[in-house]
């Protein structure tokens, strides 16, 4: 099944959003980066490729998932607070709370296993 992406996200940001709902709980917005690049999240990132119809596998999934996250930096979405930990800007909490509410993540593994 295809993921249908939210307007104004792109795939990955979109795949970003998803990994850091799951690592928040309640309204702490901090996060660390050992936390987003776990085996497990990155074969999530994998997984959530295919679902939102990408044709090609992701060869270098850390390093585009890297690289969104300084994406999302730059676009106000996180800051980044040294030692590998960012926080959610209220820009950032709002993306993750609507992505959240439209891919909770338990149905969202159902899909991406379909």
């Amino acid at each position: 099944m295809i993921i249908k992406i939210i307007p104004g996200y792109s795939n990955w940001e979109l795949i970003a959003y998803i990994i850091i709902n799951k690592l928040i709980v309640s309204n702490n917005r901090c996060f660390m980066r050992s936390e987003i690049m776990t085996m497990d999240n990155l074969k999530l990132a994998e997984m959530l490729t295919a679902a939102l119809g990408h044709k090609i596998k992701p060869k270098h999934s850390e390093e585009t998932v890297q690289r969104t996250l300084q994406n999302l930096r730059d676009k106000g979405c996180i800051n980044f607070l040294g030692a590998g930990e960012y926080k959610l800007t209220d820009t950032g909490f709002e993306a993750v709370k609507i992505v959240g509410e439209k891919y909770p993540y338990d149905q969202l593994m159902k899909l991406v296993k379909q």
